[in-house]
């Protein structure tokens, strides 16, 4: 504690070191133009202090701005008045001053103008078209950005040139013009790179990127976020990055590719979670949310939708809370609980009107300062009335009292018109809120039916495509080995007449892979069965990944000794997972199985496992014949015939690696498959990790 105390102390007079410096270094320079007789030497001390102060200090900028520019006019210094006019006008920008900054723009044009200085003009356009374009006035932006450019590329000023594209650009983009705001972006882009602008060229990265999301072309928006990355890790930056992989896992989501865009979003939020702000991370927990709504993974996506609720509620976030819960409305209509949607939709709507009272408060201080703005001047123009009737007869004074009463009682009547009129507004909206209130209610109520109809028919659907593939599965593959056993038994008795019994041995192997493929066919089948029946127990509980790959290797140890395969187990340490046992090992086995058939001789099979950021990866990796591009995309559709001979023409039907599919879903994981013809084959699952407290959403 003692030890804080002192941290608090030290840091605490370093801040009030740091002010004073800052204090002295103005007070230093105060006295230095007091000393300084020479005005040349006051505008230099000026201008350097300028440099480095303008920003932070922009009061005192302009105030020694103006002394620069007193003694630039007392030596006719025509060219540095107009710089100094020219940094003013950037002073007041920053200030919110717009109308003084553009005076100072225009009366430094004149003075360049006047000293036909081209580069000095196309500067000032620049900084004119910046204050249009913030202002929203974007044809004199343009027209301004245009004419500057026009200049620069008449004294060939690439480096200018690429600001002023840039900015064109910016303009474009702002007007929804976007193709002409690509155009413009890669101009600029173009010459950075020529001219090897290195510390500017992030900025063209993440506007080309952007502006080719919104064009739709996602690859080379994807391509300029990879961009991003590599100067990022030359020149890393916290803030940046995140925002980039943010941008990469929104690019990701338009893709529909779920799984990369959550693999980016997770690596921006690690990012900003060790930033501990509060503001960024709102923005990632909802992009992580829809990730997981639009993968369809509900209670993953209520629970991100919640935190970034949580994260605008601590940032007071008005808008971000009101979006926020219009989306948990969404969310739990999906999961048909009508009575937390309605919940979140009073919620939406108290937030709602909070927002609307806001701007009418704000709307009305605006009516109110330009109603008192215009009684001041009538004030004064009735002042300097009632002074100059000073020196007019009594009957002028008496029209004049009859004037002040006509513009007194115009005055009360505008304003009872305003009061009107602002009541007549409130009256109707809280009338037609609880009309738009019902009309949304049954809007979800409706697409609440419409998602539960759809859901039916995908379930009759894949009932369907079930029905069939049991037929299938019942009269070719589970008759087949059934047949050659039976064939076998006729053999086993015409040998032993025969006394042909080393014939016997032989038959051996085939019998027992028989006997093997049916019993693991029926064992599928009746987990098929039953997980499509609802009758299968689903018990989650914590189980060690490095015992569990263990007993299911060594349970296939002798099938893959007999094809002279070798495989091993491979994970650093006990990696907890919260998932059902039964399930698990089905799956296990099922991967383990496929690999070894479809291995050649000599050939290795790989199980392993690591955990990762909230989540345990396992995969089963072979060197096997490798599965084609055109099926790797209907491996785990039921609807999809699948059956392929083993390397040594052992049979198949497809029934493990749908089992493995649904069981990963029903223990809250996914599965995915990378395969290359002849090179081999890995399926990867990610299962939830598991903790003391774990309980699944």
């Amino acid at each position: 504690m003692l030890h804080f105390r002192r941290i608090i102390c030290i840091c605490c007079l370093l801040l009030w070191g740091c002010f004073a410096y800052a204090q002295q270094s103005d007070t230093i320079l105060e006295n230095k133009i007091a000393s300084i007789t020479n005005d040349t030497l006051i505008i230099q001390e000026i201008n350097a202090w300028f440099r480095n102060n303008y920003r932070s200090k922009p009061s005192l900028a302009i105030h020694y701005c103006s002394i620069a520019l007193q003694h630039a006019k007392k030596l006719d210094l025509k060219k540095q008045e107009a710089k100094i006019l020219l940094r003013m006008g950037v002073v007041n920008k920053i200030k919110g001053n717009y109308k003084q900054a553009l005076l100072n723009y225009t009366n430094s044009k004149t003075i360049y103008r006047h000293l036909e200085d081209s580069l000095g003009l196309a500067k000032i356009y620049n900084n004119i078209g910046i204050l249009n374009r913030t202002e929203g006035n974007y044809p004199i932006a343009l027209k301004n950005f245009l004419a500057s450019l026009k200049i620069y590329e008449n004294y060939h000023q690439d480096n200018l040139k690429s600001q002023t594209l840039n900015n064109i650009g910016l303009v474009y983009k702002d007007m929804q013009d976007f193709p002409k705001a690509l155009y413009y972006y890669e101009e600029s882009l173009a010459l950075k790179e020529k001219l090897k602008k290195h510390s500017s060229l992030l900025s063209s990265y993440i506007n080309l990127a952007s502006i080719n999301s919104q064009l739709k072309n996602f690859d080379k928006a994807l391509e300029y976020h990879q961009k991003s990355l590599e100067y990022l890790q030359e020149k890393p930056n916290s803030i940046d990055l995140a925002k980039t992989y943010q941008n990469l896992g929104g690019t990701y989501i338009e893709l529909h590719n779920y799984d990369l865009a959550l693999q980016n979003l997770f690596k921006s939020l690690k990012i900003k979670e060790k930033l501990n702000n509060k503001a960024l991370l709102t923005s990632t927990y909802s992009s992580i949310a829809n990730a997981y709504y639009l993968k369809g993974n509900l209670n993953r996506a209520l629970l991100y939708r919640l935190k970034s609720l949580q994260a605008a509620k601590e940032t007071h976030n008005l808008v971000v809370q009101k979006n926020t819960h219009e989306e948990l409305i969404r969310i739990y209509l999906s999961k048909k609980n009508t009575k937390k949607a309605l919940l979140h939709f009073d919620y939406y709507e108290i937030i709602q009107d909070s927002l609307i009272n806001q701007e009418r408060i704000k709307q009305i201080a605006q009516m109110q300062e330009k109603f008192d703005s215009e009684k001041k001047a009538q004030q004064i123009a009735l002042l300097e009335k009632e002074s100059e009737l000073q020196e007019i007869e009594v009957e002028k004074k008496t029209k004049d009292l009859q004037l002040k009463k006509l513009q007194r009682n115009s005055l009360l009547v505008l304003l009872l018109l305003i009061v009107s009129v602002v009541i007549w507004f409130s009256r109707s909206y809280y009338r037609s809120r609880r009309f738009n209130k019902l009309l949304h209610l049954q809007k979800a109520r409706i697409e609440w039916h419409k998602q539960t109809l759809d859901q039916k028919n995908r379930e009759l659907l894949e009932s369907n495509q079930t029905k069939n593939k049991l037929f299938q599965i019942i009269s070719h593959d589970l008759r087949s080995p059934l047949a050659t056993v039976a064939d076998i038994s006729k053999l086993v008795g015409i040998y032993i007449e025969q006394k042909k019994y080393n014939n016997l041995s032989d038959m051996n192997e085939e019998l027992d892979q028989s006997v093997r493929r049916v019993l693991n066919l029926t064992d599928n089948l009746l987990s098929w069965s039953l997980s499509k029946s609802g009758k299968l127990p689903y018990q989650p509980e914590a189980i060690d990944l490095f015992q569990s790959l263990k007993n299911n290797t060594e349970t296939y140890q002798s099938v893959a000794n007999r094809k002279k395969i070798q495989l091993e187990s491979k994970v650093p340490g006990s990696i907890l997972v919260y998932s059902d046992r039964n399930m698990l090992d089905t799956v296990i086995r099922n991967l383990i199985n496929n690999a070894i058939k479809f291995t050649p001789e000599n050939g290795k099979v790989t199980v392993g496992a690591q955990a990762n950021y909230d989540n345990a990866l396992v995969w089963v990796k072979d060197t096997g014949t490798g599965i084609p591009a055109d099926q790797l995309t209907t491996i785990f559709d039921v609807d999809k015939d699948k059956s392929h001979p083993g390397t040594r023409g052992e049979k198949g039907n497809g029934l493990g690696l749908i089992l493995c599919k649904e069981f990963v879903d029903r223990n809250k994981g996914e599965i995915e498959v990378e395969s290359k013809a002849e090179e081999g084959t890995i399926f990867k699952i990610t299962l939830p990790l598991y903790t003391k407290d774990y309980s699944i959403v």
